[in-house]
């Protein structure tokens, strides 16, 4: 997934469905400072353990974090 967002040249990346953050976090390795992972998931427990990763994480500033129905919060990013 690093690779895949390096050669593509990506600078914005969603991820639907958080669960561990392992995409999110490699996602967020392969692009660009001032890029950004919006990564979704609709379980709140299992947020706050990708939370708790991303905290730690070197990678925590391109990381957006979305907790709730992965429809609705699609639809308020194409406001």
């Amino acid at each position: 997934l690093k690779m895949f967002a390096k050669s593509t040249k990506a600078s914005r990346v969603l991820d639907v469905g958080t669960f561990t953050g392992y995409s999110a976090l490699s996602f967020a390795e392969g692009i660009a400072a001032g890029g950004k992972v919006v990564t979704l998931e609709s379980d709140a427990k299992i947020a706050g353990v990708a939370k708790s990763l991303f905290d730690g994480s070197a990678q925590r500033e391109k990381i957006e974090l979305v907790v709730g129905d992965a429809k609705a919060a699609m639809r308020k990013l194409l406001e």
